[in-house]
């Protein structure tokens, strides 16, 4: 695909990373409700239950942390073409990556919302 200027890339990749900035918070909130949660467990499953939400939390916030390198590099490599194609005098960049990180963005979106439905019923 084409694009003659990057600003609705970049757009898109501000919008990545205000995403994960809100999924932290969240993380942050739900490992609280997890910890308060934890003493009042009485049976084994629950408890196993908790520890599997713990260690899913800390593995999204590291996917969360790759994915924020991987889209500044990704913007990085864009603005690249972008000095190039103005020293060309082509100002029409292409760039197919960006449908791959996109997609992997989806997915991890996708995952990430089943994850918290799940906690949440987990702690109804």
């Amino acid at each position: 695909m084409a694009y003659k200027n990057l600003v609705h890339l970049h757009n898109e990749h501000r919008h990545w990373l205000n995403e994960f900035d809100l999924y932290q918070d969240e993380i942050k909130y739900f490992q609280h409700l997890l910890a308060k949660k934890v003493p009042q467990l009485q049976e084994r499953d629950l408890k196993e239950d908790a520890l599997y939400f713990k260690g899913q939390w800390i593995e999204i916030l590291s996917k969360i942390d790759d994915f924020r390198h991987k889209v500044y590099a990704h913007e990085a490599r864009l603005y690249r073409k972008l000095e190039l194609a103005n020293r060309t005098k082509d100002h029409v960049i292409t760039d197919e990556e960006h449908h791959i990180v996109k997609g992997e963005m989806e997915e991890f979106s996708l995952r990430y919302k089943a994850l918290k439905q799940r906690f949440q019923e987990f702690l109804k």
